[in-house]
């Protein structure tokens, strides 16, 4: 993924020192990216909702929220333009191993360490969270619709393939209505009864 793909990508850079924080958005807009910028956890919050980022590259350690309470709220409550969770890359100083038992349990999609900060993996992820984020909004949920199944029970069932069928069905003609089958008229040979009394009024009546 080339760096002009991000140019449909908006970031929220979050962290309260003013230097790293000029530098990661640095970085983010020298790959077309547009960037948002916050110095804690109140105003990241207020940000997310006003600004609708793609991708928030959110520092830990903030006066008021702290990052992993910023990145649960817009997990649970955060939206994009597309109406889609925003994506997040926790900056964190804890190390590699706590990293990684944390950033899951805080539902955040990445993280990197800032001791020692590594640009270049920096840059790696926000292209790998940017190019998921916009693939995302262009392919988008799958919408659901509920029918009752034979048992009674609402199933699931693929919106756009039920939408796509009933379309097709309303635009077909409708079938010819077949002209109706004329019941056979009994033969003497078909039928025992018929042929019997057919013989006896041959013959005439009997004596």
């Amino acid at each position: 993924m080339s760096d002009a793909d991000l140019s449909r990508l908006k970031v929220l850079v979050v962290d309260d020192e003013p230097k790293l924080r000029e530098l990661v958005a640095g970085v983010v807009r020298s790959m077309g990216a547009t960037v948002v910028e916050a110095g804690d956890g109140d105003e990241a919050w207020s940000l997310t909702e006003s600004e609708l980022p793609d991708l928030v590259v959110l520092d830990v350690m903030m006066p008021g929220k702290s990052g992993w309470e910023v990145c649960r709220l817009i997990k649970s409550n955060g939206k994009t333009r597309r109406g889609l969770s925003p994506k997040v890359l926790m900056l964190t100083g804890m190390g590699a191993h706590l990293n990684e038992i944390t950033s899951p349990l805080m539902a955040a999609d990445d993280w990197v360490d800032k001791g020692p900060f590594n640009f270049d993996l920096l840059r790696q992820k926000i292209v790998d969270l940017g190019k998921a984020a916009l693939a995302e909004g262009v392919e988008g949920p799958s919408l659901k619709k509920a029918r009752p199944s034979s048992s009674g029970t609402l199933v699931e069932e693929d919106a756009a393939a039920h939408d796509t069928v009933a379309e097709e069905a309303a635009a077909a003609p409708p079938a010819p209505i077949a002209a109706p089958v004329p019941e056979p008229v009994p033969t003497p040979s078909a039928d025992p009864a018929l042929a019997k009394t057919t013989a006896s009024n041959k013959n005439g009546p009997n004596k």
